[in-house]
């Protein structure tokens, strides 16, 4: 195979350049790599400006998101939450930490949560595009932080939960009872895998994408109703001897 260069194709066989992340390692309590990679790419699809870390513990992750903003050229501020204990000894022992939060490219919000949570929404009235709720996984918690961010979710934001496993079984039931009763569209993106690198326990929650009215509904259920008739075993005789071709002035295709 002969390596062509991107310059020398025409302009319609031209790609844009490659999206970029940084290399998907695995680190103790964090994201598998498959999981980082999928938070990746809803980087890329929602370009976000505010990206919220519910629960940053290590801040692996959040070295993930900003290198990964970084690499693709995208401007985000990533705000994350913790107890004061663990933003204290982030920015003691952490050297990055400081220095992202000089660059305006990190903002961490220290206190309980969801409280903490609750406070910088009501002081900040942010528009979220991206969120990743990892902290405390009971429902309580879970479902208190879902109501937050729900509230300041961009009309394109995305909310992934971690942990959507059976041993977490208040983060599910809280996704699930959340969506359902807001409507919310979501798309668990669990692995069958049992190893560690390439099992996944991330959901994805988002506001529906398209308005429900009563004429589309109409519409399509009549289209359906008409398919039905037409495809049932009852009625298709019937409809391809006698209606189609009367519709059709007697002529026969």
């Amino acid at each position: 195979m002969i390596d062509v260069p991107l310059t020398n194709l025409p302009r319609a066989e031209r790609t844009a350049e490659p999206f970029r992340m940084p290399p998907l390692v695995q680190a103790s309590a964090s994201l598998s790599p498959i999981e980082k990679s999928l938070l990746g790419h809803f980087l890329l699809l929602t370009q976000p400006r505010i990206v919220v870390e519910v629960g940053v513990y290590r801040a692996v992750t959040t070295r993930f998101l900003i290198d990964t903003l970084s690499l693709n050229s995208i401007s985000a501020r990533v705000v994350g939450f913790d107890l004061p204990e663990v933003v204290a000894q982030l920015r003691d022992e952490h050297p990055d930490v400081a220095r992202w939060e000089q660059e305006g490219r990190l903002e961490l919000v220290a206190g309980e949560l969801p409280e903490s949570l609750r406070d910088w929404v009501n002081r900040a009235q942010p528009c979220v595009d991206l969120a990743l709720v990892d902290a405390r996984h009971d429902f309580p918690s879970v479902i208190w932080e879902l109501r937050l961010l729900w509230r300041c979710l961009a009309p394109h934001g995305v909310i992934l939960g971690h942990d959507y496993a059976p041993e977490f079984d208040g983060v599910r039931y809280a996704f699930d009872y959340f969506a359902r009763k807001n409507g919310a569209m979501i798309l668990p993106l669990v692995g069958q895998s049992e190893a560690i690198e390439t099992r996944s326990t991330l959901i994805a929650m988002r506001p529906s994408i398209y308005e429900k009215t009563f004429r589309g509904w109409l519409h399509h259920r009549w289209q359906g109703m008409k398919a039905d008739l037409v495809r049932s075993p009852w009625t298709c005789g019937l409809w391809g001897r006698v209606f189609r071709p009367l519709l059709r002035g007697g002529k026969q295709s």
